[in-house]
């Protein structure tokens, strides 16, 4: 295992942890006050999945680790775009979401046909 794979695999990490919790507290907050205690708990499982899953991937010599380089950079453009949208450009923390996980897609579908 190498660096490379690490921070992919964290980075990774991070983006499914507050793509997951945010879906969460949105999805809830109409019907639950404190929705909050309920996402966490959700967006800690799911960043530890996806982390594991990234560095599993990396194991592994065949085709999955294209989809494992494809998830640790759309989770790095991601992590990226949102915060340059957000705290750099200061439009909102919605149209930040939604941007960034364009921008993130867009850059691991490149990978992943690059890597093909």
């Amino acid at each position: 295992m190498n660096a490379r794979a690490v921070v992919l695999a964290v980075a990774a990490g991070i983006a499914a942890f507050l793509l997951s919790a945010i879906a969460v507290i949105e999805l809830l907050l109409p019907t639950m006050e404190f929705s909050v205690f309920v996402a966490l708990p959700v967006g800690l499982f799911v960043g530890a999945a996806v982390t594991a899953l990234v560095l599993f991937a990396y194991g592994d010599d065949g085709g999955s680790r294209v989809l494992a380089n494809a998830v640790g950079t759309f989770a790095i453009a991601f992590l990226l775009a949102f915060a340059a949208l957000l705290f750099v450009v200061g439009i909102g923390a919605v149209v930040s979401l939604l941007v960034a996980m364009i921008v993130g897609v867009a850059v691991a579908l490149a990978v992943a046909v690059r890597g093909r």
